[in-house]
């Protein structure tokens, strides 16, 4: 085995770098899905910024579910009948 790969393995500093890196990829997974209520509260901010007639129009597009209602589309995993 050659010095260099010898030196990455059984280096502490390495070692104890790649576990931390490890460990926050797999806590991060759960950061990255909002859930229905980070969507629906994403669609209510965004409504409140909206003119009114681009929220009407929006809500005429979607009935008959309510805008935050259809936003939770986003975070849910397609379901095959």
């Amino acid at each position: 085995m050659s010095g260099l790969r010898r030196g990455l393995l059984y280096d502490p500093g390495i070692f104890v770098s790649v576990a931390y890196l490890a460990v926050i990829l797999a806590i991060s997974q759960g950061a990255f899905a909002w859930g229905r209520a980070g969507h629906q509260t994403i669609v209510i901010v965004a409504e409140h910024y909206m003119r009114p007639e681009t929220a009407a129009r929006m809500r005429e597009l979607l009935a008959p579910e309510s805008p935050e209602e259809a936003s939770a589309w986003a975070g849910q995993a397609p379901q095959i009948t």
